[in-house]
């Protein structure tokens, strides 16, 4: 199985959350992991906005890179993102498994 991790799903699994615990598993059982890169700047704004320090901020953006294949994004990759985002709301609102 191939995923995609988001900033919201890795600040889940630093925090030690439940969904993050749902992160943690998702990453072990998959086959590749890919990563935006622009989500690094994202990771590094909110934990240097918490007041983390650098160092540790470091250590996180490098976990996720050892972790995940960063992808760049470019403007074809972001169209089609936004396009298979769109289709997986579509059929997970008509499998009940999305609120409206």
């Amino acid at each position: 199985m191939k995923i995609v991790v988001g900033t919201y799903a890795w600040i889940e699994l630093f925090i030690g959350s439940r969904k993050g615990q749902a992160v943690k598993e998702k990453l072990g059982s998959a086959e590749e992991v890919y990563t935006p890169d622009a989500v690094l700047a994202e990771l590094a704004r909110k934990f240097i906005g918490e007041g983390l320090e650098s160092n540790v901020v470091v250590e996180r953006l490098f976990k996720v890179s050892e972790v995940s294949r960063m992808v760049p994004i470019d403007k074809s990759i972001a169209i089609r993102a936004a396009e298979l985002d769109r289709e997986l709301k579509e059929k997970a609102k008509k499998a009940s498994l999305r609120e409206p």
